[in-house]
């Protein structure tokens, strides 16, 4: 790397934009204490941008060296899943990286939960970090290469999307590109429970060192845990490396991830990471090879979760027909003109429902929880079309809604909504916004509400009184107007924002009023 700090001038940000960005350092923009130092989040006031900065404290083993680097690296280093380098700060002895912000945080916040992060979103996550693994190791336009040295799931930082970023490159090295591969002798440096055990016992490092941490972070997400327990004589690559040999590792797989799994796409995933932490060297795979591979396992649940929403829509078909032949209630009467809706009201329910013990008769009113609303509007013989969605994050609760005769689809709330070939005159959102909002971005949910409702439509949302404060100012930015706000006691405290009005959004919502 040919970098000098006066080749960085460009980078340079004044200590008086970060002090100001972040409140001089104030404890409500403190994030966390890290090996570099302390971190806070804060807005440069120039640009607009979101920051991270990072103030180096020597006193945690590193210094000028560790800080040089990084910023060396990241002036060089450009890639879709490396965090960005925004500048830094060198004066009056205090020395600062400054990153973009990732809205999400850090991976290891996440292991633990299912519904945060589903085993296709942990897939993709994987993958991504692994092609920014294979770019730093081995580009081909570069003359050199990087070994990062301290890879680990609080360095995986994740956007609004959940899009990962690798950071923490003030431990990284690099060699001459021709020399990729080869040993390089330096003191030992990273992370307890990621750290290479040859290059902890030799002092030798290669890009097989990153291998390894990189299969330990594959069973952190598989597994759900830390690489090192509360109790630090457990190493999870230790646990994991028994429980694959003994075939035990459906005993230590996260609870919920498994019913989520192709069978296949967990084989090819666990032997990947497997590989990874074998003892010796020459025996882990290339990070070229860990990228196929995870790209096949992404590619085979991607086909199971496409081949089960087809089922689930040829079951709902099966019932629908069912349900016309019959024609044993309003909603089979009501479903039988669906393919003939010209001029019919087009109406979208996102509901969000942990179903009882008893599904179908748990509702207070004697309404099953799952499609009532819809169930109401039939019943009040309102002309319209009425589309239930489940949420993917929750429980699948569709054959609740095809036993009822009603349509219903899921969807991932952090993706587009596919329209086609209607849009809506009226959203109705249940409880959806407080589940969602620990994986998806809300006020992005918001503006796709936007987009899929046609002019002059309506949104009627239920949650908590907590999230309802924080959507009724984004409705308001985003040009809504709010005709109405009441609060109830319906199972838990709930308030509601009603938007835009007409006759037939009055009726509609008189008719789950009538639940």
């Amino acid at each position: 790397m040919s970098s000098s700090t006066q080749n960085l001038d460009h980078l340079k940000i004044p200590l008086e934009d970060i002090l100001e960005a972040t409140n001089n350092f104030s404890n409500e923009n403190f994030i966390r204490q890290g090996g570099f130092g302390k971190i806070f989040k804060g807005r440069l006031k120039r640009s607009g941008i979101d920051i991270v900065a990072r103030s180096l404290d020597t006193k945690y083993g590193q210094g000028s060296k560790e800080f040089w680097t990084e910023i060396s690296m990241l002036s060089e280093l450009e890639h879709e899943n490396l965090v960005s380098l925004v500048g830094f700060c060198d004066e009056k002895n205090m020395k600062i990286v400054v990153n973009k912000y990732e809205a999400k945080g850090s991976l290891d916040n996440y292991l633990d939960d299912p519904s945060s992060l589903t085993w296709l979103q942990r897939l993709q996550i994987c993958l991504r970090v692994a092609r920014a693994l294979n770019y730093i190791h081995y580009e081909e336009k570069r003359d050199f290469s990087v070994i990062h040295r301290n890879i680990k799931s609080s360095k995986i930082l994740l956007d609004d999307n959940f899009v990962p970023k690798l950071a923490g490159f003030n431990l990284s090295m690099t060699t001459v590109a021709s020399r990729r591969g080869r040993l390089c002798i330096d003191d030992p440096c990273g992370s307890a429970g990621y750290v290479d055990p040859t290059y902890a016992k030799t002092g030798s490092v290669t890009h097989k060192s990153d291998i390894y941490a990189f299969g330990v972070i594959l069973f952190e997400v598989l597994f759900g845990m830390k690489a090192i327990t509360n109790n630090r004589d457990i190493k999870l690559a230790n646990l994991a490396k028994s429980g694959y040999e003994n075939e035990q590792l459906d005993n230590w797989i996260l609870s919920g991830l498994r019913t989520q799994m192709a069978f296949e796409s967990l084989k090819i995933f666990s032997d990947t990471a497997y590989d990874c932490l074998k003892e010796h060297r020459a025996g882990r795979p290339s990070i070229h090879t860990v990228v196929m591979k995870l790209e096949k396992a992404l590619k085979i649940q991607r086909y199971k979760e496409d081949k089960a929403r087809k089922e689930e829509k040829e079951a709902y078909i099966r019932v629908l027909r069912r349900n016309m032949n019959k024609k044993s209630s309003k909603a089979a009467n009501v479903l039988s003109e669906i393919f003939d809706s010209k001029g019919r009201r087009q109406l979208l329910v996102a509901e969000y429902r942990r179903l009882k013990r008893n599904p179908i008769y748990a509702h207070s009113k004697g309404h099953p929880p799952t499609g009532s609303f819809a169930a109401a509007l039939i019943g009040n013989q309102l002309d319209c079309w009425v589309m239930n969605v489940v949420p993917v994050s929750g429980p699948n609760t569709l054959p609740v809604i095809y036993d009822r005769g009603l349509l219903g689809v899921m969807h991932d709330w952090c993706e587009p909504f596919d329209t086609y070939p209607r849009t809506y005159d009226l959203l109705h959102a249940a409880g959806l916004f407080s589940i969602e909002r620990k994986r998806c971005n809300i006020t992005s949910i918001m503006l796709e509400m936007d987009r899929i409702l046609r002019p002059g439509g309506r949104v009627y949302i239920r949650d908590s009184i907590s999230v309802m404060d924080e959507l009724e100012e984004i409705g308001k930015a985003i040009g809504w107007r709010v005709a109405g706000r009441k609060w109830e006691h319906l199972n838990f405290e709930v308030s509601e924002i009603r938007l835009a009005t007409d006759n037939f959004a009055d009726r509609y919502l008189q008719a789950h009023n009538d639940c």
